[in-house]
């Protein structure tokens, strides 16, 4: 699976996750390709730059989806 495909399957998750847990907070578990495609499609980030550069672990990110959010 490519890197643009994590991408592809993150908007999926995050379009249902938008549509059937709006204003709640969740826990998501995953490996680092996850973690890029949220930095790209919640922050902006362009992948290849993202694939690229160091790898910062630190104890767990947040992220917030957007009221509305339909990743189009």
């Amino acid at each position: 699976e490519s890197y643009r495909d994590v991408v592809t399957r993150t908007r999926e998750l995050l379009q249902d996750l938008a549509r059937d847990y709006e204003g709640k907070r969740l826990l998501l578990i995953s490996h680092s390709a996850n973690r890029w495609a949220l930095q790209v499609l919640l922050e902006g980030a362009r992948l290849d730059e993202l694939v690229d550069a160091p790898f910062d672990w630190k104890e767990g990110w947040e992220y917030t989806l957007p009221t509305g959010w339909t990743g189009d």
